[in-house]
């Protein structure tokens, strides 16, 4: 009942806030600016490169209030993407790229090499909530500053072109604001937005060490993370054998079986955790959690690597070889990371030789946010070290 009343809660203040950008837009337009003539008359190219300029502002600032939070909160910062652009720290030195995205957002990625003991534990959970909700806050903040200052401009311009585009950018603004305060209460398996984020960092500790632990991978210094994240390993492995207990099989507890169970595969431990092997035993009892893995495009990759640890064993052998047929019963490699993880799976079977393919870090495709990741090192790092193995 608290939750149906949470929701509600939630949706209302949600709706207020987009209902108030909406209506103060519309209601200011419409009352306080005569909207000139112009307007209507500016071409219609014009009002498309004033949107476009616009979105690309209130993106950029939008991801750089994020990244702002997470340094003043003493987070280092390895990358920002905004939209089709990005600044990733090299060497330490910042270069500006233009990507590959396929989104018309972006995502702000802090340099977390590792996670020391609880204190510096409890200090990144409170910079990560800060930095999570300043995107938001950053939007509502740029909204209220720049329409001010255009609707000062818009009184004192003389030219009705100027004030014409000067409305034009309101109207762009305020959409755009309202989309991405829309897009922050998004929830899903990939894609978490701000304020349901926000939530999750304040009160699940072991969604915040997954999530410090992948940061290692994209760090400045993804080897040292290997080296230095023992407590953040120690600590995920002791909250798995809480989860193991419960029977729990959310894509989070998934995810980082699938991260530890890569490590040991790619040589970084000597021995695959106790609790790693139980829990690749629970899966393999039970049916319908190893269909939901390998019918699930975020999890299949977990499917493929039980394959390669039960092949690694003489006794599990066989075993692999029968999740294989039923892998290739239900699934076609018709996506490149499909396609990668297929290669990966018949050379370490001996089903086929895929090595010089294996071999070539361009053919590497392990995440549906490839896009993204493809400009670390440490995105790479395990699986070059798999396929000089198998």
């Amino acid at each position: 009942m608290k939750k149906k009343k949470y929701k509600i809660l939630k949706e209302l203040v949600s709706g207020g806030i987009i209902g108030f950008i909406l209506g103060f837009s519309i209601l200011f337009i419409r009352d306080y600016i005569h909207i000139p003539e112009g307007f209507v008359k500016l071409p219609f190219y014009i009002n498309i490169l004033i949107f476009i300029f616009t979105f690309f502002l209130a993106v950029t600032l939008h991801e750089f209030g994020h990244a702002l939070s997470f340094i003043s909160n003493g987070v280092k910062m390895r990358a920002i993407f905004f939209t089709i652009f990005a600044l990733i720290k090299e060497d330490n030195k910042w270069n500006f790229r233009l990507t590959s995205m396929k989104t018309v957002g972006g995502i702000a990625i802090p340099d977390i090499i590792s996670v020391k003991d609880e204190k510096d534990f409890q200090l990144k959970q409170k910079a990560f909530a800060k930095a999570v909700i300043m995107g938001p806050i950053s939007s509502l903040i740029v909204w209220i500053v720049l329409t001010f200052i255009s609707i000062v401009m818009i009184k004192f311009a003389s030219s009705i072109y100027i004030r014409s585009g000067l409305v034009s950018f309101i109207l762009s603004l305020s959409g755009i604001t309202i989309f991405l305060l829309a897009t922050s209460f998004i929830k899903k398996d990939l894609v978490i937005g701000d304020f349901p984020a926000y939530k999750i960092i304040k009160s699940d500790r072991f969604f915040c060490g997954i999530q410090f632990y992948g940061y290692g991978y994209l760090s400045s210094q993804p080897e040292k993370s290997r080296d230095e994240n023992t407590y953040l390993r120690e600590y995920i492995l002791e909250e798995l054998e809480e989860k193991y207990k419960n029977k729990d099989s959310h894509w989070f507890t998934l995810s980082i079986i699938d991260t530890i169970i890569v490590e040991y595969l790619a040589g970084y431990l000597d021995k695959l955790p106790m609790i790693i092997d139980n829990y690749v035993s629970f899966i393999l009892e039970n049916p319908n959690i190893l269909s939901k893995i390998r019918s699930s495009i975020m999890l299949e990759i977990l499917y493929f690597h039980i394959i390669m640890l039960l092949h690694r064993d003489e006794s599990t052998r066989e075993k692999s070889f029968e999740l294989y047929k039923n892998l290739k019963d239900t699934i076609e490699p018709n996506t490149p990371k499909r396609k990668y993880l297929f290669k990966q799976i018949e050379q370490n079977l001996g089903i086929r030789d895929n090595k010089d393919y294996l071999m070539d870090r361009q053919n590497i495709i392990t995440s549906d946010v490839h896009q993204i990741y493809k400009y670390f090192h440490g995105y790479y790092m395990d699986e070059i070290k798999i396929n000089e193995m198998i």
